[in-house]
């Protein structure tokens, strides 16, 4: 299954959640969630099978600047674009779909009641 997630975003926050579109109950399994963690972006995402977190930046992005990110995935890899720079990852395990009906939180989510791992 293929997943394709192009957003904007600016801050001058260096924490905090951007994007997170899953199941909205604790311990999730199936979840892709954008983070700012010392004003650098990442990417936590499981199949259902593991848990990837990866730096999507050596760059700060809490500049209060516009930037681009582009997530794509198909199966078990995948690309994200951040500002016309690639970083590629692959998740674990033999899970390769994201099984998720839940919509799509930008910014926050309801109550700050997820936890994922």
């Amino acid at each position: 299954m293929e997943t394709q997630r192009p957003f904007h975003f600016r801050t001058t926050a260096p924490d905090g959640l951007i994007l997170y579109h899953g199941v909205m109950q604790h311990n999730a399994t199936d979840y892709v969630a954008f983070e700012l963690i010392d004003s650098h972006l990442f990417l936590i995402i499981n199949l259902g099978s593991g848990v990837v977190r990866l730096q999507t930046t050596a760059m700060k992005v809490s500049d209060g600047e516009w930037h681009h990110v582009q997530l794509d995935r198909l199966s078990r890899t995948g690309s994200v674009i951040v500002d016309a720079i690639k970083i590629d990852f692959s998740t674990p395990g033999v899970s390769a779909n994201l099984i998720i009906d839940d919509p799509i939180f930008i910014g926050n989510v309801p109550n700050n009641s997820i936890v994922y791992p």
